[in-house]
């Protein structure tokens, strides 16, 4: 189990970001289930094959378990999609150190969002061993939703012991001494943290998103049974013709896909995902 007695939290709730009081209205909510699949993504729509099985003779019918699954497999799509951890998890990752870390008051961009909290942000070498690790009351959170991590040395000193090394707190300053005068070290600034919406809780966008998803699937899925589209028979009753073509669901299934991709890039400005260029 991850050691939190330590953690810096973000600011505020990560969902709204920032938000510090509970309010009438809910903006998070468990993950989507089967039954509330139906009732908001696949209302009126019989979830049936067209096709009879060719053994049985019996029509495949999507049951709450294969929901359940999709949905499972939606929340994977969406997190590939967005770039965001949705359900909790602790990540480890290392990053650079250059001469501006300590101008930048050591600025540090993780992989990972958004960070509900920082348990470790350390100095460590190729063997593995932190050379020192930063108090937790030197790390500012206030851009945490966007994967951002700053140092700020500004608690007095009879607050907090600034420096905890596992291998001593002199060994530790002299080696923080030996970094300020180098000019790029690889992979040796430790963080750990953790990511993801915290206590099971999804936002409803997010939600709705793994929704439209998982519908988009089984919509998909259930055209792909029905063989033809449509048959047209000449007026000598001599020729006949079949479209092969699927539009069962097609606007319903255009509307999810172009819902989902605004919900994609809402949440990745939100969360600091998306790289703005331009020229001056």
């Amino acid at each position: 189990m991850a050691d939190y007695t330590k953690s810096k939290s973000t600011i505020g709730s990560v969902y709204p970001v920032g938000a510090t009081d509970a309010q009438e209205w809910a903006r998070t909510e468990p993950l989507i289930t089967p039954k509330q699949l139906r009732r908001r993504q696949l209302a009126g729509i019989p979830l049936v094959s067209y096709l009879p099985d060719p053994i049985t003779g019996e029509r495949f019918k999507w049951e709450d378990e294969d929901l359940a699954d999709n949905i499972d497999r939606a929340v994977a799509t969406a997190e590939l999609k967005t770039g965001l951890t949705i359900f909790s998890i602790k990540q480890s990752e290392k990053h650079p150190f250059d001469s501006n870390f300590w101008r930048n008051f050591g600025y540090v961009k993780v992989n990972h969002r958004p960070v509900a909290s920082v348990e470790k942000l350390a100095f460590t070498p190729a063997n593995g061993y932190d050379i020192f690790a930063l108090n937790p009351d030197w790390i500012e959170p206030g851009n945490f939703h966007k994967g951002q991590i700053n140092i700020i040395p500004m608690v007095p000193a009879a607050g907090a012991q600034f420096i905890t090394g596992s291998q001593g707190g002199t060994s530790g300053s002299a080696y923080l001494t030996f970094l300020s005068g180098m000019a790029w070290v690889p992979a040796i600034v430790m963080v750990e943290y953790t990511t993801g919406f915290p206590g099971g809780l999804v936002p409803k966008v997010v939600n709705e998103l793994i929704g439209n998803l998982a519908a988009i699937d089984i919509l998909n899925s259930i055209a792909a049974t029905n063989r033809a589209a449509s048959y047209s028979l000449g007026i000598d009753g001599m020729s006949q013709s079949v479209s092969t073509t699927q539009p069962l669901f097609q606007a319903k299934i255009q509307h999810l896909e172009e819902a989902s991709d605004e919900l994609v890039k809402k949440l990745r400005n939100l969360y600091g995902m998306e790289i703005f260029s331009g020229f001056l």
